[in-house]
């Protein structure tokens, strides 16, 4: 009996109908005339199951006559070495997951491959982890790009190419990848690319496009950057009006200019006289908050509701000031960052300008403002803006910083922030300052559960030449170490992992 009669039947019932008799001289009627068909629910599901069984058994698996895909391209670059693909083993089976980018980029720098038995376990971690992806593509070579082009989970991969085909027939993460890579090389090119395609594109691609015009950014994209200004979506007039504020000539900088410079007025300082009997008097600035937000300005990224915490009309201000190039108060009042902050603090809206002030600073990438603004306005309560600021200065100026956070007179607080904020890859005087200031807070009792249990993510910043250091001089007998010593052991094996890694990698070279 066929497996499709007996779904007949279950609709009907068996009280309803009868279960037909087998052929006996079949192997399955030999099976099924063995049943007691009184029992008809129990002979039903019994000559289901036999039938079912005999179906798939008997059919033919299924052909493909289409031609298999094309061979890969011949490999130029070799592989890393035996003991280099133990490391990546590893870490793709989750142990040490933290190195895996630097395993990329130092197997990237030697120009080696990753063994082709690890590419798929390689392209499923960088497939799950934005970061991973673009580490990734240098060491996946032609073998890594066949593969992609056989798996559509993998298919972002496939936009590390030139063939702009994938631009009209890749999914939106090739497409993004492929954008970016082309604004690198020939930004004009990209962006006529998205212009073609722009009205037709979902709301949510249009913003992930829009946002690779970060590289490569121009006074030649004003234009499109001015019409993304009228999208429909909200996550593009604020990335388009973000991205107008990076060119400092452009027409949305100079509205924004005549919006705010009337609202605030800088009164420089005076020098006492001692002979004169004339006091001194400080600089000050004087604030008029807007009193309104018109819809051009809401064009513009002016955002009409404030967050919690802060008034409408300051909140404007603080946009306002976010949007105005910082050289343009030097310029307009001739006075120092400096200056202009210590007004700043001095003044009613304090608390608003100096949040004004350090948007503006991250925004504009603008080192001296922001190095200015973590000497004089910040403290450990507010550890975002301090990362924000620390990642506008340059290595040398960050460290610099960074090592005057670990001087005596500054609180245990902020040091311990500064640790957890430099996510860079120090240099071997930070590595020992750091490493040092380790060993002393270790020696002190403490209940810091969340630090000791993230010592182990500091093992991937300290230079490599100071790997060696850190196994020794720690103190075991200190009244501390009782709670630290599970934070300091995660770190050491961080430490000697990573130094074996590296060791290794470097023989590749």
């Amino acid at each position: 009996m066929k497996f499709s009669e007996l779904t007949s039947l279950a609709l009907l019932g068996t009280e309803r109908q009868e279960l037909p008799r087998a052929v006996t001289e079949t192997t399955v009627g030999a099976l099924q005339s063995q049943l007691d068909f009184a029992l008809r629910e129990k002979a039903f599901l019994s000559v289901s199951a036999l039938a079912g069984g005999h179906e798939r058994v008997g059919r033919l698996p299924s052909t493909d006559s289409s031609p298999g895909p094309a061979p890969s391209n011949v490999e130029i670059q070799q592989c890393v070495s035996a003991a280099s693909s133990a490391f990546l083993l590893r870490m793709l089976a989750g142990e040490y997951a933290m190195l895996l980018s630097e395993w990329l980029n130092l197997a990237a720098q030697a120009q080696r491959l990753a063994p082709p038995e690890f590419l798929p376990a390689l392209l499923n971690a960088a497939t799950n982890s934005l970061p991973l992806r673009e580490t990734a593509l240098p060491v996946i070579g032609a073998r890594g790009l066949w593969l992609a082009a056989q798996n559509p989970e993998w298919a972002w991969v496939l936009g590390s190419g030139e063939d702009e085909n994938i631009w009209q027939t890749g999914d939106t993460p090739a497409r993004a990848l492929f954008l970016r890579h082309l604004r690198a090389k020939d930004p004009d090119r990209a962006r006529d690319l998205v212009a073609a395609i722009w009205k037709n594109e979902a709301p949510e691609e249009r913003a992930t496009f829009l946002n690779a015009f970060m590289i490569g950014l121009g006074t030649a994209d004003e234009a499109f950057l001015e019409n993304a200004l009228d999208d429909k979506r909200k996550e593009v007039r604020r990335t388009a009006s973000k991205l107008l504020v990076r060119l400092p000539t452009s027409a949305l900088v100079s509205r924004m200019k005549e919006r705010v410079t009337p609202l605030l007025r800088f009164i420089p300082g005076e020098s006492g006289n001692v002979l004169r009997l004339k006091r001194g008097r400080a600089a000050a600035l004087e604030v008029t908050l807007p009193q309104a937000c018109d819809k051009p300005m809401q064009r513009d990224g002016i955002e009409l509701k404030a967050p919690q915490g802060m008034g409408e009309k300051a909140a404007w201000l603080v946009q306002l000031l976010e949007a105005v190039p910082l050289d343009h108060w030097q310029s307009e009042w001739k006075t120092t960052p400096d200056q202009i902050i210590e007004a700043s603090l001095a003044g009613e809206w304090k608390l608003e300008m100096l949040e004004g002030w350090t948007r503006a600073a991250v925004l504009q990438d603008n080192a001296d403002w922001a190095e200015t603004l973590l000497k004089a306005a910040v403290g450990p309560q507010t550890p975002d803006r301090l990362r924000d600021l620390l990642a506008c200065l340059p290595t040398a100026r960050r460290e610099a910083q960074a090592l005057q956070w670990f001087g005596a007179d500054n609180p245990p607080e902020l040091q311990r922030l500064a640790v957890t904020l430099l996510t860079h890859s120090w240099s071997p005087d930070l590595s020992r300052a750091v490493v040092a200031w380790l060993r002393q807070q270790t020696a002190v009792e403490s209940t810091d559960w969340q630090f000791r249990n993230d010592m182990k993510n500091l093992a991937t910043r300290i230079h490599p030449e100071v790997l060696p250091e850190v196994t020794r001089d720690w103190p075991e007998d200190s009244a501390g170490w009782n709670f630290w010593s599970k934070g300091v052991d995660e770190l050491l094996s961080v430490v000697q992992f990573r130094h074996q890694l590296v060791s290794a990698l470097q023989q590749d070279r």
